[in-house]
């Protein structure tokens, strides 16, 4: 086991003497053996070894428990140990990402933090490499989802990539080191559990050395994958001008190669890989020109057969307190009527000079305003059954970023009740229930 990750480290550059390792150490029979290698290997090839825990502040008195066995492990063998004990679901249920995603997140930023820019060691092995392809392929990855857990990333290295976990558990057997189990890791619930205790069991029973040929997998195209990516990384260098880029040299490349290299260009800029609809945008922009924004609000333009990133376009924030009667406001007015009687086919009409949007009054709660889009909003179109962010339905529409904060929203003290040019909430629609009706008329000009 020492000698296939001696040569794991070897095989993939993962360190050199002087360098500082981080091993991220839950308590599990995955870091404790990585954790158990790494000290045996220490001197041998010359460098520094700290351990590092975190409390996700998900499990309760268990999480509690393996932070105590961590620290009384690390402390009887001499090994520096930093730890902390982090809130995951209270800053997701704020952030609005999942428990896994948020977890994750929080996990790397403090492991970096505390590796004061040196190696941070993960226990990944062969089995979370196969688990992850299998996750990645049932949502339809690409070529870089299907490479899986890379066994090294800028200062992430694993040096048990390439161990399955029988070989990990075998190890810990013979050399008797002690680990802690989490229970969670039999709960079905979660899709990563399912497919090790359900899809994996039955690809074995196919190919009893279904680990091995998932390893033989990865290598391949991980090999192709770096040669496309060695393509469009000439590509990308080659357009790269005065802070542009010029798509003469983008365009009539491969589709493999073209995608590539805007991920690069996206990448560069964002400091996040996107998606496959928004490298679709950008390549159709590089077809047609104009202007667009894609992650985090960020402008992307394409003039004159260079793509380029624009200043955001600064726009005045708005509010107004919504009163019954007539409303004025720069560029529009807004006459709001109410009604005791019910109404049909009214929540949505549209004429040459104004829109009309009615709603049931009941549903109201607290004041009604008028005001400009903020970061976030999104609402649920009346009749489109899915609820959608401003900024995606700007972007259907191709309303163009500087006329993007004069379109009118209208909310409650709950959220969106409509919002200009793209109907009413559902949660305001008229039904044949409805006994006091709301309308609101936009008069443009």
């Amino acid at each position: 086991m020492i000698c296939k990750v001696r040569h794991t480290i070897e095989k993939y550059g993962m360190l050199k003497k002087g360098d500082s390792v981080t091993v991220a150490l839950s308590g599990g029979a995955d870091s404790m053996c990585l954790l158990n290698i790494m000290l045996f290997l220490k001197d041998e090839i010359g460098f520094h070894l700290y351990a590092a825990h975190i409390n996700h502040g998900i499990r309760g008195e268990e999480a509690d428990r393996d932070s105590e066995f961590v620290a009384e492990y690390c402390n009887k063998n001499n090994i520096i140990l930093h730890s902390c004990k982090l809130d995951v679901p209270g800053i997701s249920s704020k952030t609005g990402e999942g428990l896994e995603e948020c977890g994750r997140r929080l996990r790397y930023e403090y492991l970096r933090k505390i590796a004061y820019g040196g190696l941070v060691a993960t226990a990944h092995n062969l089995n979370d490499r196969t688990e992850t392809f299998i996750f990645n392929f049932t949502r339809g990855a690409g070529l870089n989802g299907l490479c899986s857990i890379p066994p090294v990333r800028d200062d992430i290295i694993r040096p048990l990539i390439d161990c399955s976990r029988e070989e990990i558990e075998e190890y810990c057997r013979n050399n008797t080191i002690p680990f802690v189990t989490d229970s969670t890791n039999r709960d079905v619930k979660y899709t990563r559990n399912r497919i090790r205790h359900n899809v994996i069991p039955q690809l074995k029973s196919i190919n009893n050395s279904f680990e091995a040929a998932a390893l033989r997998c990865f290598e391949s195209i991980n090999s192709d994958n770096e040669f496309l990516d060695s393509l469009a990384e000439s590509v990308y260098v080659k357009s790269f001008t005065d802070e542009r880029y010029n798509t003469v040299f983008i365009k009539n490349e491969p589709l493999p190669i073209k995608n590539r290299v805007i991920s690069k260009i996206i990448k560069k800029r964002t400091g996040t890989i996107p998606d496959r609809d928004t490298i679709y945008k950008i390549s159709e922009l590089i077809e047609t020109g104009g202007r667009t924004e894609i992650i985090n609000d960020v402008a992307v333009s394409v003039q004159n057969g260079f793509l380029s990133f624009p200043e955001k376009i600064k726009s005045e924030k708005w509010i107004f307190e919504c009163k019954s009667g007539e409303n004025s406001f720069p560029g529009a007015k807004i006459d709001v009527i109410s009604f005791n009687k019910k109404s049909t086919n009214n929540t949505y009409i549209t004429q040459n000079d104004y829109i009309k949007y009615s709603i049931d009054n009941d549903k109201i709660i607290g004041k009604v305003f008028f005001r400009s889009r903020a970061d976030g909003d999104s609402f649920r179109p009346y009749g489109r059954n899915c609820t959608k962010t401003l900024r995606k339905l700007f972007n259907e529409k191709h309303i163009p970023p500087e006329k993007r904060n004069n379109i009118i929203v209208c909310c409650d003290e709950k959220g969106i009740i409509f919002v200009e040019g793209f109907g009413i909430d559902e949660r305001f629609a008229v039904t044949d229930s409805t006994a006091n009706i709301l309308s609101f008329i936009i008069r443009r000009g």
